[in-house]
């Protein structure tokens, strides 16, 4: 048994996502504590907020090692050389070694190029820019929403990420659009996919 958690930022990846870190990361970690399991963190959007400071980590309040940490360079920087890294805790053992039986190794020309690239402090330079840009592209996303979807469309507006998501009205099938989007080209079929996954288990 144990606790998944997202990045502490709203709406970055689910509408339940919340930025208040006493109302969300440290009762994680509390309840980790009280049930005697552990909690994985999954920070992959925690670079990309909007506002003027990085929200903390559900990691941070963790004094008892039962929060696995994860997160990757995926979503700001090289997406295509898929570099992350994970806090294992108390379970690094275990962690090396499944990292072993699946890929054996990550390319080390990457890493040395990423530990470079950040020894030098272009990343934060390189963050300040991008986080401009994304916020900037997500207040255009929920504008068109607003003025292009049906009337009693609901969406979030995210404090950082690059994820919306859209509560549509009744009488609106989510699985019909799913497939008017894909026979149109909008999604690809490994996405559409995904979203098909994600929609069978939803609520509407």
């Amino acid at each position: 048994m144990g606790i998944a958690t997202a990045p502490p930022s709203r709406g970055r990846g689910s509408p339940a996502w919340t930025s208040k870190v006493s109302g969300r990361m440290l009762p994680a970690c509390s309840a980790a504590r009280w049930i005697g399991t552990d909690a994985v963190e999954d920070d992959l959007y925690g670079d990309l907020y909007f506002g003027d400071s990085r929200p903390r980590a559900a990691k941070s309040f963790d004094r008892r090692g039962l929060v696995l940490y994860c997160s990757s360079f995926s979503k700001t920087l090289a997406p295509g050389w898929r570099v992350g890294w994970v806090v294992p805790a108390r379970y690094r053992e275990r962690v090396s070694l499944l990292k072993f039986a699946q890929t054996v190794a990550t390319a080390s020309l990457q890493q040395l190029a990423f530990a470079e690239f950040l020894a030098a402090g272009h990343y934060e330079r390189h963050l300040r820019s991008l986080r401009k840009s994304v916020a900037a592209t997500m207040r255009s996303l929920g504008d068109a929403v607003a003025a292009h979807f049906p009337a009693g469309t609901r969406a979030t507006r995210p404090d950082g990420g690059g994820v919306v998501w859209l509560e549509l009205p009744g009488g609106i099938s989510a699985l019909e659009l799913h497939d008017r989007a894909l026979a149109a080209g909008i999604l690809d079929p490994p996405a559409a996919q995904r979203l098909l996954d994600v929609l069978a288990g939803a609520p509407r």
